[in-house]
C-alpha cells in the first residue's frame, strides 16, 4: 500500500470514530421541524443537511456503519434520510457538537473553517449542475 493509501485509511478511521461539529447555524434550523412534527419533511431536512458539508459527512458517515447490514452504497442525503427515517435521524445524528464550541478561543481555526465551507458548498452546487 503506497504512503497516500495509508494516510487516506488514517483518515478514514479518525473521522469514523469523531464526533463531527456541525455549524450553529444547522442545528438551530433543524431544531424547529424537530419541535413541530408537520414540518418533519426530508426534502427541507435535506437541504439544511447540504448546506453544512460537515453535517453532511456525520449523516453518511452514520451510514457507512450501517451499510453492511443494508448492503447499499448511500451517496446522497435525501436517500440517507428517508432509509434511516426522519425521528431516528435526530435521535442518531445529533447536530451537536457546535463547531462554535470545539474551536471557541481559536478564531483562525474558525475563519479557516468558515472559508472552506463556503468552497465545499460552491463546489457541490458546481457539481449538481
Amino acid at each position: 500500500m503506497n504512503k497516500a493509501m495509508m494516510g487516506l485509511d488514517r483518515w478514514l478511521a479518525f473521522l469514523g470514530a469523531a464526533d463531527i461539529p456541525v455549524r450553529k447555524r444547522t442545528a438551530h434550523e433543524l431544531e424547529a421541524p424537530r419541535e413541530d412534527a408537520a414540518r418533519l419533511d426530508a426534502r427541507s431536512i435535506a437541504q439544511v443537511i447540504k448546506r453544512d458539508p460537515l453535517m453532511t459527512v456525520k449523516l453518511l458517515n452514520r451510514f457507512q456503519r450501517l451499510k453492511s447490514r443494508s448492503g447499499r452504497d448511500i451517496i446522497q442525503v435525501e436517500q440517507a434520510l428517508m432509509m434511516l427515517g426522519m425521528n431516528p435521524f435526530f435521535e442518531q445524528v445529533p447536530a451537536r457538537p457546535l463547531v462554535d464550541d470545539v474551536l471557541r478561543g481559536n478564531l483562525d481555526a474558525l475563519r479557516g473553517l468558515l472559508r472552506v465551507v463556503r468552497r465545499s458548498r460552491r463546489a457541490a452546487e458546481y457539481a449538481a449542475e
